[in-house]
């Protein structure tokens, strides 16, 4: 039985502009695939050491 795990994931992207640091916080919408854990999934995507907030589902979008 396939599940649809849907995950909404808040994260800080920062990187360096000459001497100063900049972050930019992301909203990112994903989905976890058949026998992967959440930090699999996370790593996945790139963030898993980004991550500020997880949350289960997918918000609707304005204009959804």
């Amino acid at each position: 039985m396939k599940t649809e795990n849907k995950f909404t994931a808040i994260y800080v992207d920062s990187w360096m502009s000459g001497s100063h640091r900049v972050s930019s916080t992301e909203m990112k919408r994903i989905q976890q695939n058949d026998g992967e854990t959440i930090e699999e999934m996370l790593e996945r995507e790139g963030i898993d050491n980004n991550i500020a907030f997880l949350f289960n589902g997918h918000p609707s979008m304005e204009g959804e």
